[in-house]
């Protein structure tokens, strides 16, 4: 433990301070600001603030690294100008806090901040060759041993951390255990470590280890006998399965091109082919002595293109039926780097190492700027497709919103791509141009929840505290401009289909004269209730009271979903009279959900069942 902490001793804190500013003060924002998301009770609007500082932070502190790197001099170890790359880090990180649009429950945005990650740390590979690079000059050795150490220090400080961290949920877990302490919530300690840990410890601990004098020139990774193993043992044998799962796979979808490609097989590309480069670059001292990585090295590059096409052409027919993405606009950045990459190791004979993170880097730059933005170019286009089917089908007339009257006054593929649209952007960015495009609705809309909040809550709270959700929003619009999502109707589109009852209506109050018990169905599997093979069973305790098949109410169900073509149904719809084999009930259905490849329902139930 005494070794993880010797770092602190080889730099002085002058030092630490004159070198690293920037760098420190972003880890320790950061962690505060982890703590307070942690620690204090906000509403979602200031989770969203702080959650959208903290991940701006931390692709920050990757920048600070990178800027401070490029002034690097790898022959006397000394940066010049040293407040230079202090500078631009700040001015970084106002650019990207007012650009990222972050809603934390979207994946398009938590895509994003991801891969914006990686490729922030793949430019921490070319950084302080880059004048070398842009020079033309030859770099195989230098560029193999830099690549290899700054990968092992990002490894290595994770993996020390995280088993630390280990440790210490095993103190807290034991110390908790063995004094009998119940009465603490002992798992917010865990949350605690982990902000502590992953935080502040690992990124300073990675921070004051990767400015090591004459680090660029280590020679020890190169006899390293775990090192070896992993890549000739366990990477490679990886990469040559996964090449024949993936083979196998394409022979499949050849045989059965009616159905080709699936979604999935572009992130499967994009992996074995991200895998295989990063590999191609590990295993570049390896080649001489190992005649499988040799082989590996040589050819495939060129299996490598055939996957590209099938990408390509998974991602063309996606784009052609539903326009483009945030998660498409990066499978599409993707595609094109594998592709530069793949040409270049086929036709060059130099084959620098430096051309796979340098392309990587430098589309960073191009998605991250005007016109090609990866946030605004595609909102833009979706939004521009919307508007042209809201003036298909009649509901946007010079400029202004006229609701259809009806649903059965659209057809149902615009009126799905309307809804789908709406929703897409709304889950983008809280449905920033959607308020403004249906403002006059908007407005409406938040007139009614707020008095229905504080009719329902009776409770008197300032209009700017009242903030409601999204998705209530996007229901709302579909109600009020009679647009429906009409979800697949058959196991051969869809493997999942979920009913609820529409937003409008509601059960309460209920009216008990003629009942004697009503219960509360909110698991399929309980003491009361058990739900097995489409029979409902009332139990008291283990005793089986009464059974009630429910053949009858799924085939309604299933009925009026056809017709309707709609998940969202009124009450009367998920209103049955049922009977047991001793007495009668009202069921009451607020949502139902199929499973049609394991042939079940209800695993995610909410109803009442009231007894005659």
């Amino acid at each position: 433990m005494i070794k993880i902490f010797s770092f602190l001793s080889s730099l002085s804190i002058k030092d630490m301070l004159k070198k690293y500013i920037i760098s420190f003060l972003i880890i320790i924002f950061t962690t505060i600001i982890n703590f307070l998301i942690l620690r204090w009770d906000f509403n979602d609007e200031i989770i969203n603030t702080l959650t959208k500082i903290s991940s701006s932070l931390i692709i920050t502190f990757f920048a600070s690294v990178w800027f401070y790197l490029l002034k690097y001099n790898k022959i006397n170890c000394k940066v010049k100008n040293n407040h230079i790359p202090q500078i631009f880090p700040i001015l970084f990180w106002i650019f990207f806090y007012f650009t990222f649009d972050l809603d934390i429950n979207s994946w398009d945005n938590f895509m994003y901040f991801i891969l914006t990650l990686i490729w922030f740390i793949s430019f921490l590979f070319i950084s302080p060759f880059l004048r070398d690079i842009l020079s033309y000059k030859d770099l195989k050795i230098q560029y193999d041993l830099q690549f290899r150490h700054t990968l092992y220090l990002i490894i290595s400080s994770s993996i020390i951390w995280w088993l630390f961290y280990l440790l210490c949920i095993i103190w807290v877990f034991a110390v908790f255990t063995l004094f009998d302490l119940k009465d603490y919530e002992y798992y917010k300690i865990y949350w605690d470590l982990a902000i502590i840990v992953f935080s502040l410890f690992t990124p300073s601990y990675f921070l004051l280890q990767i400015w090591q004098n004459n680090w660029i020139y280590d020679e020890k990774l190169k006899t390293s006998k775990l090192y070896d193993f992993l890549i000739k043992f366990i990477w490679v044998p990886f990469i040559y399965i996964y090449f024949f799962i993936l083979y196998a796979y394409t022979l499949k979808v050849f045989l059965n091109f009616q159905d080709w490609p699936k979604w999935e097989v572009s992130w499967l590309v994009i992996v074995f082919s991200s895998f295989w480069y990063l590999l191609y670059i590990l295993s570049k001292y390896l080649e001489d002595n190992f005649k499988l990585i040799k082989n590996f090295r040589k050819y495939f590059p060129f299996v490598v293109a055939p996957q590209l096409f099938m990408l390509f052409y998974a991602i063309f027919l996606r784009i052609w039926q539903y326009d483009l993405t945030t998660n498409r606009y990066f499978v599409v950045v993707f595609w094109i780097w594998l592709l530069i990459v793949s040409l270049y190791l086929i036709i060059s004979k130099k084959k620098n190492l430096y051309i796979i993170t340098s392309f990587l880097t430098l589309f960073i730059i191009i998605i991250s700027a005007w016109p090609w933005w990866v946030y605004k170019m595609p909102l833009n286009r979706q939004l521009n497709r919307l508007e042209k089917n809201l003036i298909q089908a009649h509901i946007l007339n010079n400029w202004k919103i006229k609701p259809l009257s009806k649903y059965e006054d659209i057809d149902i593929e615009l009126s799905r791509e309307i809804y789908n649209w709406i929703e897409y952007t709304c889950n983008f960015n809280d449905c920033g141009e959607i308020k403004t495009i249906f403002k006059d609705l908007y407005d409406q809309y938040l007139i009614k929840y707020k008095k229905d909040f504080i009719k329902n809550n009776k409770i008197s709270l300032n209009s700017k505290e009242i903030i409601p959700p999204k998705w209530w929003f996007i229901t709302f619009l579909g109600d009020t401009l009679k647009v429906r999502s009409y979800e697949p109707i058959s196991p051969e589109e869809s493997w999942f289909l979920y009913i609820t009852l529409i937003w409008s209506d509601d059960f309460f109050p209920l009216d008990l004269k003629n009942y004697t018990k009503i219960y509360k169905i909110w698991n399929y599997d309980d003491k009361w209730i058990k739900i097995d093979k489409k029979i409902l069973k009332i139990m008291s305790w283990s005793e089986l009271v009464d059974e009630i098949n429910l053949e009858e109410v799924l085939t309604k169900i299933d009925k009026t979903y056809k017709d309707t073509k709609n998940t969202e149904f009124e009450k009367d719809n998920l209103t049955f009279d049922v009977s047991g084999k001793n007495w009668k009930y009202l069921l009451l259905l607020e949502n139902i959900s199929f499973d049609f490849e394991n042939e079940n329902m209800n695993l995610n139930i909410n109803w009442y069942l009231l007894k005659k």
